[in-house]
């Protein structure tokens, strides 16, 4: 049912009886006037590409009823055209500039569900702003015609904090109860009041505040170009470095001594080379270090095997 589960619960509460996967098969009546229905039971409403394409089985119901009222689908009536009219219609709708909104008759404009396939409110309203706007321009006008109906100001930097912010409930719009609703047109929903309003307005999560933020700078880059410029740098400490090739793949992970003479020997042995990093540690990276005493806590030694193994726990 293409119905949100809000509109649903409003239903009942007024006391309709929902019927899902059933559709009308028949419309009977006796002596002039409606007394039943026959229902049939619909087992899918979608084809395998997602198309409405509704499927019945051959259960059917037949339900007691005295008015039926048709509520689906939706078409434009046309018969305020008569059949000499000089606007065009096209396939039960009128032919409209895409742009202006303006129909085959110079100086009249159409827009909403009698141009396209029936939308949502605010679509025609969108037509309706666009057409105004070709309006305007028409009469000798710029086609402006936005106003401000708020103008706003910079938004507070400030991040304050509120105790117990996190568990604040949102605050439920006040209705109409349903027994009185069922018996008028008025609107549903009532609003806030202004209490209630400053209160769901205090939730804000001031996500605008964003749109303030510079750039944030990036982590410091701690991979070097491989040149002697730049291994001079480098301690004569102590360390481990890793050598990398121009798509940073990583070619050599080592440990030293002393990191400079090191990488300077490599400088003159390696022509893949194109960047390096090192670490000031004991001969480990730190996360090798971290590894390894993961192993010793484990099982109480060093991994016996040598190189090879390392470079299988690494």
């Amino acid at each position: 049912m293409p119905a949100s589960p809000w509109e649903l619960e409003q239903a009942k509460a007024e006391g309709i009886e929902i019927l899902p996967s059933w559709g009308a098969d028949r419309i009977i009546s006796e002596d002039g006037a409606v007394t039943s229905m026959d229902l049939v039971e619909c087992t899918c409403v979608f084809d395998d590409d997602g198309n409405f394409c509704p499927e019945f089985s051959d259960k059917k119901e037949c339900i007691l009823v005295d008015q039926v009222i048709v509520a689906v689908g939706q078409a434009v009536d046309m018969s305020f055209l008569k059949d000499n009219s000089q606007i065009k219609i096209d396939k039960g709708l009128v032919v409209v500039d895409e742009n202006t909104f303006e129909t085959d008759v110079k100086g009249v404009y159409a827009g909403g569900d009698v141009t396209q396939a029936p939308g949502a409110i605010i679509h025609a309203i969108a037509a309706g702003r666009q057409a105004a706007a070709s309006i305007d321009r028409a009469l000798g006008g710029s086609g402006a015609i936005n106003e401000v109906l708020f103008a706003r100001g910079n938004p507070d930097p400030h991040l304050g904090r509120d105790e117990g912010f996190a568990s604040w409930s949102r605050i439920k719009v006040p209705e109409l109860d349903a027994s009185t609703r069922v018996s008028n047109f008025q609107e549903v929903s009532v609003g806030f009041t202004d209490d209630q309003a400053v209160a769901e307005a205090k939730r804000c999560l001031q996500c605008d505040l964003r749109l303030q933020l510079g750039c944030n700078p990036s982590p410091p880059e701690h991979v070097f170009p491989f040149d002697e410029e730049n291994i001079n740098e480098v301690p004569e400490e102590e360390g481990v470095f890793q050598l990398y090739d121009e798509e940073r793949n990583v070619l050599t992970i080592k440990g030293t001594a002393n990191l400079r003479q090191e990488l300077l020997l490599a400088l003159d042995d390696n022509e893949k080379v194109a960047w390096f990093e090192f670490e000031e540690n004991k001969m480990f990276s730190q996360r090798e270090s971290a590894l390894i005493q993961k192993y010793l806590q484990e099982h109480g030694e060093m991994p016996g095997g040598g190189a090879d193994d390392l470079d299988d726990l690494f």
